[in-house]
């Protein structure tokens, strides 16, 4: 069910490409990127560890479920860094700020969280 989700967000977001020339991404909102990428992996390779442990962890996102397997936290992350930089790419500049930052504080918490409760990058 969540790659045919991230199929049609994707899609309509695509569709509405045609004709919009979005806002240059300056070199903060780069940067800012690259760090909210960076959790994101981190992110990844702590589900991933939930994954291998089901008998001790449980995820806590809904859309992935209490016990997901790799492959659902795979297509997953994979789906949601593009998704995350294509919103980035084609929100006006005086907002994708916001939006990263939102994002890397959110990420950052779940991140930081998952590594005090014991999980590890497990890829």
């Amino acid at each position: 069910m969540p790659k045919l989700i991230t199929i049609c967000i994707l899609c309509i977001f695509f569709s509405s490409c045609a004709t919009f020339n979005p806002d240059p991404w300056t070199k903060d909102q780069i940067i800012m990127q690259g760090v909210l990428s960076s959790l994101n992996i981190v992110d990844w390779g702590q589900t991933l560890d939930i994954a291998d442990r089901p008998d001790e962890y449980r995820e806590i996102n809904p859309i992935l479920g209490d016990h997901p397997d790799r492959g659902d936290v795979n297509i997953y992350f994979a789906s949601t860094m593009i998704l995350k930089v294509l919103v980035t790419h084609l929100l006006p500049t005086e907002y994708r700020e916001y939006w990263l930052g939102g994002n890397i504080a959110l990420s950052g918490y779940f991140v930081h969280h998952n590594h005090r409760i014991g999980l590890r990058v497990n890829f």
